[in-house]
């Protein structure tokens, strides 16, 4: 027979992996009545074998295959380390048969597949089987190949001939068995399985098992009878190893190791199947890290997450001192900063306009304290406006004037102090609208505060250069309050939106431009 390769896909880690070929097959019936005439056989033989690669342990083969009035399935005993998960099949010719095959390895992965074939008289033809793994595939390869024979017409009107017969697996250990199946055509026939060396059990009927005395070759013999003058035969040869004795210090078949003793825990477990031993520098399996490491490696060598204040620095820290205490120059994310206010030292860079912080003169914040009405706003003292006593501030330096008595008469009970503090980013709202009436834009229209001279589409274009984006004057104020991670064209949407700091600003602008122009511009 033809040798086949084929490449299995599978739905894992891996991408694509070679599977074993079907070894070589061959079909030599015969049938002959014993009183006379030789009458042609219409049978012949059909190999399944599942290659298994990679280290992979099959746990059970299953097979089916049907057409023509057959049904012949069964499971191929792979309990034995050095059983082969093979199958010899006799069929008559036909078209439209189907053949399935399904494996599942001991660490769970399921793969399973099938092909249609014809047995055509005169021929010789390959095809494939191509096995579809499951997601638990660890990139273990499994391939299925099945390949029929050359078959010549007979006549079953004067002789019975065998309908089916099977074999599995094709090889295994001394005194494991194999499975035997097979029937006759229709009409009255006695069906038995014998060997030249070893013990066939209830092997008449076509069901029964075999036992090899020695290892070696056997030839296992299907025949049938319809106790007259017709007999038809076929012939399987199967193989017998020794089984590997665990502890010898020799890789025998069936073992994944030997280290010379059978005590588990040492990488090599009692029977000779290799272990995985975290602490052995050798990362392996499931293993995410090997040696050990405090910090990094867990005792059962997983990988530790980095944790801030543990005093190792790990990937996503930038600095680790032991602690999470601010003010130390790792804060309590582990990232470096600048000792900040309290140090002694004016740092502008933070926002620093004195230090250390004292009574009177400089805040918590490292702030300066001044009063109400020198042009700054001092949120430290509570101030929300300055200078005093316009249209938009108090005497005290609060929100109010004449524009918050109009809003709050026209915008629904709402002022810009009640707006932009009814959410979050208090301050970048209040800054956004103080932006845009300091630079006259409010009155006109929100978008031209942050577009400028630019119009919409060119406001929105991200292609660079001076022609594109946003030259507005509040175009820093107006992003500081829009969403987080914000572009130009999102930007303006926010400017409607009242889910943001930006939209409640937008929301305050347009309602003074309905109702409290001359209160608020």
């Amino acid at each position: 027979m033809t040798k086949a390769l084929r490449k299995v896909t599978f739905v894992a880690l891996a991408a694509f992996v070679s599977a074993g070929a079907l070894s070589a097959c061959s079909s030599t019936p015969s049938s002959q009545p014993t009183g006379g005439g030789v009458e042609a056989p219409n049978n012949g033989t059909v190999g399944l074998a599942i290659d298994v690669g990679g280290g992979l342990t099959v746990n059970s083969v299953s097979y089916s295959v049907t057409g023509n009035g057959q049904n012949v399935t069964g499971t191929i005993d792979t309990s034995d380390p050095n059983s082969t998960p093979s199958v010899q099949i006799g069929l008559p010719q036909g078209n439209g048969y189907t053949v399935s095959l399904s494996a599942t390895a001991t660490n769970g992965v399921h793969c399973a597949g099938s092909q249609t074939f014809n047995v055509t008289a005169g021929a010789t033809s390959t095809i494939f089987v191509n096995l579809q793994c499951d997601a638990q595939n660890n990139g273990d390869n499994i391939g299925g190949t099945i390949v029929n024979g050359t078959f010549i017409p007979g006549n079953a009107a004067t002789c019975p001939d065998i309908a089916y017969y099977a074999v599995s697996p094709l090889t295994t250990s001394t005194g494991q068995p194999f499975t035997l199946a097979g029937a006759g055509t229709a009409g009255t026939t006695t069906t038995v399985w014998t060997a030249d060396q070893g013990t066939v059990t209830a092997g008449t009927g076509g069901a029964g098992t075999y036992v090899c005395a020695t290892a070696g070759d056997a030839h296992l013999t299907f025949t049938i009878t319809d106790g007259k003058s017709c007999t038809d035969a076929q012939t399987v040869t199967v193989h017998c190893v020794n089984p590997g004795v665990c502890g010898n210090n020799v890789l025998e078949a069936g073992e994944g190791c030997d280290d010379g003793n059978t005590v588990s825990g040492d990488g090599c477990s009692a029977t000779c199947v290799h272990e995985i031993i975290c602490g052995d520098s050798v990362r392996e399996g499931s293993e995410q890290c090997d040696p050990p490491q405090p910090g990094f490696c867990s005792a059962t060598c997983q990988n530790v997450p980095a944790v801030c204040g543990d005093g190792f620095l790990q990937t996503g820290e930038q600095c680790d001192d032991g602690n999470t205490a601010n003010g130390d120059g790792c804060d309590s994310t582990c990232h470096t900063v600048a000792v900040g206010c309290g140090d002694g030292v004016v740092q502008a860079a933070l926002g620093e306009t004195c230090d250390p912080p004292a009574a009177g003169t400089c805040d918590a914040s490292c702030h300066q304290i001044l009063p109400c009405g020198n042009g700054v706003i001092e949120p430290a003292l509570g101030e929300e406006c300055d200078p005093p006593n316009t249209k938009f501030c108090d005497a005290t330096c609060h929100l109010g004037g004449a524009c918050t008595t109009c809003e709050e008469a026209n915008c629904g009970g709402a002022s810009i102090h009640t707006a932009c503090t009814g959410g979050a980013n208090a301050t970048e709202c209040i800054n956004a609208i103080d932006c845009a009436r300091d630079n006259n834009c409010y009155q006109l229209d929100p978008g031209i505060c942050y577009c400028g001279a630019h119009d919409i589409v060119a406001c929105q274009s991200t292609a660079g250069g001076a022609a594109n984006g946003p030259v507005g004057p509040c175009v820093t104020q107006f992003t500081a309050a829009a969403s987080s991670g914000a572009g130009f064209g999102q930007v303006l949407l926010d400017l409607t939106d009242p889910g943001t700091a930006l939209g409640r600003a937008g929301f305050m602008m347009s309602c003074d431009q309905a109702f409290c122009t001359a209160q608020c511009f």
